[in-house]
């Protein structure tokens, strides 16, 4: 199968600080991905490349041999680590804005996300707890027939029921057809479901293989290969 997301010699400097140094990398559709590393290590920079949603960068990036903007917004679906919508914006209100900008939006299956997820429809942004914030991105995220669901942090700081929710609601719409690329430091509770992992360190590529492939290597959990990474190094 050929590669539905392309990445050559990508970086990415906010100033004097280097996101994103020269990273390269290939993904196909059929797998579950996860983008690991400390925190500043470039996740978040390189997801909001791959939404479209950031220009400044040198290198080539390529999903579905089309450089990511507006044209790739059909085949990316992405959920931000923090809230976009206006704190007045009520959860009806931030479901009819995907209905209207989002072609590929299912109505249907957003309701049935958000009536398991127990959001309530009329409740305010800002009325929101952060685990009930990261429900609704996800029940939008995941509501849409996208080839690419970019997720960043989605179980971050929430308890444990959220998570198990969230989990829930990404694992069931994952398929050969589709790309999950998720961000995250709850290893515990994802790890399991890995196809492949990228860990990125100092906005470096560290690591690119099959989860298996890297806990046959290294003798331990990619958890462990994690918080025993030196930080600012690459793996030989």
């Amino acid at each position: 199968m050929s590669s539905i997301l392309k990445i050559e010699n990508l970086s990415l400097n906010y100033g004097k600080l280097k996101a994103l140094d020269n990273v390269s990398l290939e993904l196909e559709l059929g797998n579950f991905v996860g983008l690991l590393g400390p925190n500043g290590s470039g996740k978040s920079s390189l997801l909001r490349i791959l939404a479209g949603l950031e220009y400044n960068y040198e290198g080539k990036v390529e999903i579905d041999q089309i450089k990511p903007g507006k044209h790739t917004k059909l085949l990316t679906s992405y959920s931000p680590d923090m809230n976009c919508f206006p704190p007045s914006l009520t959860v009806d209100k931030a479901f009819g804005y995907y209905h209207k900008f989002f072609s590929d939006f299912n109505a249907q299956r957003a309701d049935a996300l958000m009536s398991k997820l127990g959001l309530d429809r009329q409740q305010q942004i800002h009325e929101l707890s952060k685990g009930m914030l990261e429900r609704l991105y996800v029940a939008l995220t995941m509501s849409r027939s996208a080839s690419i669901f970019l997720l960043d942090e989605p179980l971050s700081g929430v308890d444990p029921a959220t998570r198990s929710a969230i989990l829930e609601t990404v694992i069931k719409n994952y398929s050969t057809n589709t790309l999950i690329i998720i961000s995250t430091h709850m290893l515990e509770d994802l790890e399991s479901y890995f196809d492949e992992v990228v860990i990125l360190n100092n906005g470096q590529l560290y690591e690119h293989d099959g989860a298996e492939a890297l806990r046959e290597r290294y003798q331990k959990s990619i958890n462990h290969i994690l918080r025993d990474m030196p930080y600012g190094k690459r793996a030989l």
